[in-house]
């Protein structure tokens, strides 16, 4: 649900005089509201990771006014000739709603008016017939009314509700630094709207049987289609998945499923990794975002590392799992073996982003190392530390000083103890830190 607030210039409105000079202007105050042009490529709502809506700048909805006969009978839109007909208002930067043009309004005292809206704005809108097709449209198309508008009120409160269905599929191991694309398959694109309809929840007149695929948008770890409301049969190929170093396969959802408007409709996809051992063991995400890790990674490692495999039994039946804090003391404490582990990187730093990149040679790299807290040289800018045959970081240091004895020290937080490692030559440092590192 999306809130928009529209203004009148006007200070306040007072009725009209009933008799008027000829080709004078209406002796009221005028509900006018004015804007500068703007040239819009693309209008688009955003929707976060938390589902919260809002609008940007550049934004632009329809508004259509229609004023009642009867002054206790709501009134609602025709094809055209109502007395706010498709107005155009665009998203300003500071949060405002602007008018394309200058026009003015007038309401007689007493009067009243029924206000509907729409988004994303269409020029030569029928209000009764708002046609969206998500093979053509990236954005979410919602609808707003406020019914019972008079002189008194002072502003027009709009707020916007999602008619379509949101489906939001996420694929097992995709990260910041995943490169899959999702195309939803054969599914219903095209529907019909009417802002006439009695009431909100039945403004959708009909969906066109004719399918189309949709490439979905990337949020975050998740890949998101606006859809009309509709039905998927069981056995459906409903997402062609390709990228990232894999064959394009397709994902098919178990048993029917509805997709309902106004509704998030959540799409797991698993691939069937042909060498499970081979996924990466750190991933990068954002705070908030959510991330699917595959476990077959670790029974692909534990069954075809030659270490592990002399470890014993290994990893069979039920197992647990749960999040723990890289800088938690005691990490496992004596509740059972750990098998294996993933480092995750919470960060806002997004190295997908050509501001977050450094290019040498013709090599695209990250502008900092894993982990890191800071840009600066120093200790901060190292980021993680990794030792041969450890699948895991240790966390950087916050400072960090050599002792006589030729062993490297540091201090997570600066005032704490200083942790040292200590360096000797060993052929089994590999298999023994491997060994180490899982249980």
């Amino acid at each position: 649900m999306l809130t928009a607030a529209l203004f009148f210039c006007a200070a306040s409105v007072v009725s009209c005089q009933k008799e008027e000079t000829a080709g004078a202007a209406p002796s009221c105050a005028a509900i006018r509201l004015t804007a500068e042009p703007a040239e819009l490529v693309r209008t688009k709502s955003e929707t976060d990771v938390a589902y919260a809506s809002r609008f940007v700048e550049g934004d632009a909805i329809g508004l259509f006014a229609v004023i009642r006969s009867d002054a206790e009978t709501q009134a609602y839109p025709a094809a055209s000739g109502n007395y706010i007909q498709n107005a155009k208002f665009v998203r300003q930067a500071d949060g405002s709603w602007r008018e394309e043009g200058s026009k003015s309004y007038y309401m007689e005292q007493g009067q009243v008016m029924d206000l509907y809206a729409y988004y994303p704005y269409a020029e030569n809108a029928d209000p009764t017939a708002l046609v969206y097709d998500a093979s053509v449209a990236e954005a979410d198309f919602m609808t707003a009314r406020t019914p019972g508008f008079s002189e008194r009120d002072g502003e027009i409160r709009l707020v916007f509700r999602h008619k379509l269905a949101l489906a939001e599929a996420f694929v097992a191991d995709a990260d910041k630094l995943a490169d899959y694309a999702v195309t939803v398959q054969d599914v219903r694109t095209k529907a019909v709207f009417s802002l006439a309809a009695a009431a909100q929840d039945a403004e959708m007149q009909s969906v066109d049987a004719k399918t189309a695929s949709v490439a979905m948008t990337r949020c975050g770890n998740a890949f998101r289609a606006y859809l009309p409301a509709q039905e998927i049969a069981e056995g459906k190929a409903l997402l062609k998945v390709e990228g990232n170093g894999f064959a394009a396969f397709d994902y098919t959802h178990p048993g029917k499923t509805s997709l309902a408007a106004n509704q998030v409709r959540k799409l797991l996809v698993t691939p069937a990794f042909a060498n499970p051992e081979l996924l990466p063991n750190c991933y990068v995400v954002s705070p908030g975002e959510t991330l699917y890790i595959p476990v077959s990674k670790a029974f692909g490692v534990w069954g075809k590392n030659d270490v592990l495999a002399g470890e014993g039994a290994g990893m069979l039946g039920a197992m647990d799992a749960r999040v723990v804090w890289e800088d938690v003391r005691y990490l496992l404490n004596g509740d059972g073996n750990c098998y294996w582990s993933w480092h995750i990187w919470a960060t806002e730093y997004d190295p997908s982003q050509v501001a977050g990149q450094q290019t040498v040679g013709g090599n695209v790299f990250m502008d900092r190392n894993l982990g890191a807290t800071s840009l600066v040289k120093g200790p901060q800018s190292a980021g993680c530390f990794y030792q041969w045959g450890r699948k895991d970081p240790f966390q950087g240091p916050y400072t960090w000083m050599m002792f006589l004895n030729g062993n490297a020290g540091w201090s997570n937080d600066g005032i704490g103890k200083f942790m040292t490692l200590r360096g000797f030559a060993s052929s089994n440092v590999p298999s023994e830190n491997l060994v180490a590192s899982v249980r």
